[in-house]
């Protein structure tokens, strides 16, 4: 199979943020796109399905491109009119896709944020889950839980991290699971951070059960990934364990986490899972 570095060219959008996940059928990978918080345009999640000979498609088999192997222009997934958008934040507000995954229901799960642009310390924002349907090209989306304080980027002051200027892009992160009715998501606002699991019990109800909180900030969570062969094919599948990063100090900042000062934690849901009835 040629590489993506020979195709890069092929999908365009001035930035634009795309994660890929394999299709259950091993017929090619969904492909989730959004576009940078800070960069001007729509601020909407797309979704389409990259096939195995290159051929890009929507959720409901239209044809976008007959093959990107020819070409010319760059396709700009976020503008394209026969893409399937899953998501459009509201008024000003910015969006941060985290996770997607297709599950064995035959359902696409996207997991994003839809905070407000203004404020630091806004908790206005939310975690949402949107559930797309192939067969019937439909979306629904529900809110999980509030995501937490935004992140602002942090500077190095004297060997200590201090709030920098501009706006705020950034809030922590959530994940998927290996059931389609669970998310972890971590949060900070003030002096701490948390970790929570969210499980549904309903449309738009979803409960929380703390599993971390500490006073350096937490984030991006991954949920681990089981890689096997069969029926001819790799598949992927999630698995019960999740990883986050715990930050030291009071602060903790966002730089902390490009600079690995912080503490990589590791969790398995299943011993938690009985809290919920």
């Amino acid at each position: 199979m040629a590489s993506w570095t020979h195709y890069n060219d092929k999908i365009g959008g001035e930035g634009t943020y795309f994660l890929t996940v394999p299709a259950r059928d091993n017929s090619g990978t969904w492909l989730a796109s959004v576009r940078h918080p800070t960069v001007a345009g729509a601020k909407k999640i797309t979704l389409a399905k990259l096939k195995w000979d290159w051929s890009l498609v929507s959720g409901n088999g239209t044809v976008i491109s007959a093959n990107l192997t020819t070409e010319v222009t760059p396709v700009d997934i976020l503008d394209h009119a026969n893409v399937t958008v899953i998501a459009t934040a509201a008024g000003d507000n910015r969006l941060r896709l985290f996770d997607a995954r297709e599950y064995s229901d035959g359902l696409v799960r996207l997991l994003y944020a839809d905070f407000p642009t203004v404020g630091k310390a806004s908790v206005a924002g939310d975690y949402k889950i949107a559930t797309y349907n192939p067969a019937t090209n439909l979306t629904t989306i529900e809110t999980v839980c509030w995501c937490g304080g935004k992140i602002q980027e942090e500077v190095s002051l004297n060997g200590e991290y201090v709030a920098g200027s501009g706006s705020s892009s950034y809030v922590s992160g959530a994940c998927l699971t290996d059931r389609p009715t669970e998310i972890v998501a971590t949060r900070w606002w003030g002096d701490y951070g948390d970790v929570v699991l969210c499980t549904r019990q309903g449309v738009d109800d979803w409960d929380e059960l703390e599993l971390d909180r500490a006073a350096g900030k937490i984030a991006r969570p991954e949920g681990h990934a089981r890689i096997y062969w069969e029926g001819g094919a790799v598949k992927e599948e999630l698995t019960s364990r999740v990883s986050y990063w715990r930050g030291s100090g009071a602060r903790g900042g966002y730089a902390m986490f490009y600079n690995f000062n912080a503490d990589r934690i590791t969790v398995d849901l299943t011993a938690f899972r009985s809290t919920f009835v």
